[in-house]
């Protein structure tokens, strides 16, 4: 007896051990498949742009034979194998959960399945690059145990990711070949081909993971009008749009939106494709079927055939770029030759901005003062801004000593969400009680339980009453502070909120809600966001204590799922969700004497307050208080430096300030006064945000307007806050404040100051046994500038002299294009720049085509050589 009692106890210790392990699919279940991003690889991992909505898509497949699964789908970050599971959700989830450790959110969303019919799951989610390293999908029965487990799929790193919407044979070959940016550490190219029209996105956020999406030999018209849109919005949200024409253009380009074509089609003809290989130097005899047509308005030739017939053409809409090819390289003759691998290479590098690029440029632009420190203002050659500088073929894209910091809108353009949640966890919604109030319930505490207590007690001669009037005081006490708690803070949920409204020119907005919610009580709730959006928790960590962690339920009706908060515990979210909405500004500005001059409509149904301008290099005009529906202001007023933004002034400097003389350096203007800052408004009740902080609002959404880019500048404002989450159906005591921001480009500006005027890197060809690279760049202008441009060219402190110069050695070669003559000009280091060891050359008109300066160089690769381009006469001290 005792025998068997002892195998029961051993059969039944190894039932339960049984029972406790993960239920894994043994292949007559439900499979699972993970992919991540878009162009995904047969083990999973796929690329995006960073701080985009990209696709987690799950393959769900049931033997035949089986009876239909229903169950949740769950999309997690893969822990590192020495992590121990998470909590509850984690019971049964295998070794390699750990509920969110690292900083990845979690995705659920219940499924099922039927035998015989895969089923493709796909969710859309913002991926923790920085912490979470992978992801898997994990099938979970009504239990909660996991029944199978995808493998592991990674995004994958340092790649630029074009979407491609053709019927080209050769679709999923076309970018074999082609550079992005500068070696040796270029991001490589990858396409993710829409095989099936039905599989192409209807929400512009859906496409956002793109850096440049590619039409090319495509029937246009079976978009649905919901796709059609998305991509319109898409580019007016800051994406780029790449167009080829060839003899298909009627399919291809007849069919979209007009606002969506530089050139807008009408014949076919014949180009020589000889000027795609004469940018670098190169020739072809190439002549193929071109499309041909009127320019759009705004819209420029930027490559054309010796006869002027234009190769390719390019526009910007909104805060995107169209770059849109005449003719088609994907098709023979052109398809497999050096001239497609060419034009494909610059079109790309036109269209996809460095800053949206998950490395930008290892060897491009970057933020850096041309010139020595110390050295006096360059007369005659330097504007008022602080801005960027191309450098070319520098040693290394980290900052060294003679570099500024990144300009504003630079530095707001992405991954800005850690800075607006910590402004909005210590705003006045989430402050601590007012000091008085805890001094008195403190204070009255203490007498209370102290002397008059032991008083009362003495003077009844019943000190045994002590052992119960101290607790009891306490008790007393302990209400009294919960009270004042509640009448401080009220019973109800608090929400600190920030929307950024980015505004297309069709008055389509990009919401976005960054949300930091405080509960009242312990408990685990569900908040509802808006129908439609994409939903995340940035920054989540494991939860304390076996406790479920926090995840998404995403959907048509998303929900948040947020577990174990504690008394005023906080929570961040991210929400985002395109809106139709009548807003827009339609403005006709420029700059003029430091003055901000011209006027502003407002073409939407909402007023809005607080507009102002705010530039590149972090200049800010306050341009009207309040602008009603269909209201015109005309404008005049004074350009601002912002004032948080004095640690980009060397030591010794003061902003805002007329400074006479200059800094030591640094050419200031006659006089930066103090401009005004927006108000905020509040759905609650008064504003939420100090001054810093709305100004810091006016920035970020200036900064995701204008994606980093120079040509153009933001018009930003508040606005009423649009509805946001509610919890149980009620909506919580909410704080917002609403910032609305649309792209502008100015008209006119008699001084260009520098870094305004930014460089595109076109192409690049490197040597590398030779050490030698030939690099194209186009500078864009932002608007039609007063008076003649200067290149300021060189590398600033190196030793020696030419001419009373600086030696550069190796010389690096510095050509500029003439587009009237059609031919190069090689500049000489013959003119040194004053008071600067760099040297300086005035272009000529034809030297400046549509607001477009076509740079080559030819140099050394090791060498820190440096260009920007400025307005002659322009120093002001």
């Amino acid at each position: 007896m005792r025998i068997l009692r002892v195998a029961g106890m051993l059969f039944g210790l190894a039932a339960a051990l049984v029972g406790a392990l993960p239920a894994v699919a043994d292949g007559n279940g439900p499979t699972v498949d993970l992919s991540v991003g878009w162009g995904a690889d047969s083990s999973g991992g796929g690329t995006a742009a960073p701080s985009s909505w990209l696709p987690f898509t799950a393959l769900i497949s049931i033997p035949s034979g089986r009876s239909a699964w229903t169950g949740t789908l769950v999309i997690r970050p893969k822990a590192p194998p020495n992590d121990a599971p998470g909590g509850s959700l984690g019971r049964g989830l295998g070794s390699g959960f750990n509920a969110g450790a690292g900083g990845g959110p979690i995705y659920q969303e219940a499924v099922t399945v039927r035998p015989d019919a895969p089923k493709t799951v796909v969710v859309y989610g913002q991926y923790a690059v920085e912490n979470a390293a992978a992801y898997e999908a994990v099938l979970t029965d009504s239990r909660g145990v996991a029944i199978a487990i995808s493998s592991t799929a990674t995004l994958r790193a340092n790649y630029v990711t074009i979407g491609i919407l053709s019927d080209a044979p050769s679709a999923d070959s076309l970018f074999r070949g082609v550079v992005f940016g500068a070696p040796p550490q270029s991001p490589q190219v990858r396409g993710h081909h829409f095989d099936k029209v039905e599989n192409v996105p209807s929400n512009a956020l859906a496409l956002s993971g793109f850096h440049a999406i590619v039409i090319d030999d495509f029937d246009s018209s079976t978009l649905s009008q919901a796709q059609a849109r998305a991509l319109q919005d898409y580019v007016g949200f800051g994406g780029s749009l790449i167009l080829a024409g060839g003899t298909g253009w009627r399919r291809s380009l007849a069919q979209l939106p007009g606002a969506l074509l530089p050139l807008r089609p009408d014949s076919t003809g014949t180009a020589s494709l000889g000027a795609v290989m004469e940018v670098i130097g190169r020739t072809s005899d190439l002549s193929v079927p071109v499309a041909m047509g009127t320019l759009a308005t705004g819209a420029r030739v930027v490559l054309a055939d010796g006869t002027g017939i234009p190769l390719v053409a390019e526009s910007s809409y909104g805060s995107g770029r169209i770059v849109e090819l005449t003719y088609d390289p994907a098709l023979d003759p052109v398809f497999g030759t050096d001239v497609a691998t060419q034009g494909w290479t610059q079109v790309i590098n036109r269209a996809v901005s460095p800053a949206r690029s998950n490395s930008g440029y290892p060897t491009g632009p970057v933020p850096a003062p041309i010139g020595t420190p110390g050295a006096p203002p360059i007369s005659g050659a330097t504007g008022y801004g602080i801005g960027t500088v191309v450098g070319v073929a520098a040693q290394s894209s980290q900052p060294t000593a003679y570099q500024l910091a990144p300009v504003p809108t630079s530095r707001f353009a992405g991954g800005f969400e850690p800075q607006v949640f910590d402004m909005l966890a210590n705003s006045p919604a989430s402050a601590l009680p007012p000091l008085g109030l805890l001094g008195a319930i403190l204070v009255g505490y203490v007498i209370l339980a102290g002397p008059a207590n032991y008083l009362w007690a003495r003077g009844r001669r019943r000190r045994e009453l002590t052992w119960v009037t101290v607790p009891l005081i306490a008790v007393i006490f302990t209400g009294i502070a919960y009270g004042a708690g509640i009448a401080y803070r009220g019973s109800d949920f608090l929400v600190n909120e920030l929307q950024i409204l980015r505004v297309a020119p069709n008055g389509s907005v990009d919401a976005t809600l960054l949300d930091v919610l405080f509960a009242p009580r312990r408990g685990d709730f569900i908040v509802q966001a808006p129908d439609g959006s994409y939903t995340t928790i940035p920054g989540q960590v494991s939860p304390v204590g076996g406790a479920t962690p926090d995840h998404v339920n995403p959907g048509r009706h998303p929900t948040l799922a947020l577990n174990d908060l504690h008394v005023w515990g906080q929570r961040n979210f991210k929400i985002e969700v395109p809106l139709r909405s009548a807003m827009s500004l339609e403005t006709h500005l420029g700059i003029s004497e430091l003055r901000v001059k011209g006027s502003i409509t407002n073409r939407g149904i909402q007023p809005i307050r607080d507009l102002a301008l705010l530039t590149v290099s972090g200049e800010w005009a306050a341009l009207a208080g309040s602008l009603a529906p269909g209201a015109t202001v005309v404008v005049d007023s004074p350009l601002g430096r912002i004032p948080e933004y004095s640690n980009d002034t060397p030591a010794g400097c003061r902003t805002n300030v007329c400074v006479a003389p200059p800094c030591a350096g640094v050419s200031q203007p006659a006089c930066r006064g103090t401009v005004a800052t927006p108000a905020g408004t509040s759905a609650g009740g008064g504003s939420p945000l100090n001054d810093a902080a709305r100004k810091t609002l006016a920035e970020v959404a200036a900064g995701a307007s204008v994606m980093s880019r120079s040509d153009i500048q933001a018009v930003v404002g508040t606005v009423d806050p649009m509805p946001g989450i509610t919890i149980g159906d009620r909506s919580p005591n909410r704080r917002s404040v609403a910032a609305v921001a649309e792209a502008v480009r100015l008209e006119t500006i008699d001084v260009l100051p520098g870094g305004w005027a930014g460089a595109r890197l076109v192409t690049n060809l490197s040597n590398g046994s030779a050490g030698k690279s030939l690099s194209v760049w186009d500078f864009d202008l932002p608007a039609r500038v007063a008076g003649s441009l200067v290149l300021q060219y060189g590398t600033p402190g190196l030793g020696g002299t030419i001419k009373g110069g600086p030696v550069v050695s190796p010389p690096t070669e510095v050509e500029v294009y003439d587009w009237s003559a059609r031919n190069w000009s090689r500049l000489t280091y013959d003119v040194r720049c004053p008071g600067a060891s760099t040297f300086c050359a005035t272009l000529s008109t034809g030297q400046s085509a549509n607001g477009l300066v076509r740079i080559r160089t030819k140099n050394g690769a090791f060498y820190n050589f440096q260009m920007q381009l400025l307005s002659a006469g322009g120093a002001r001290s």
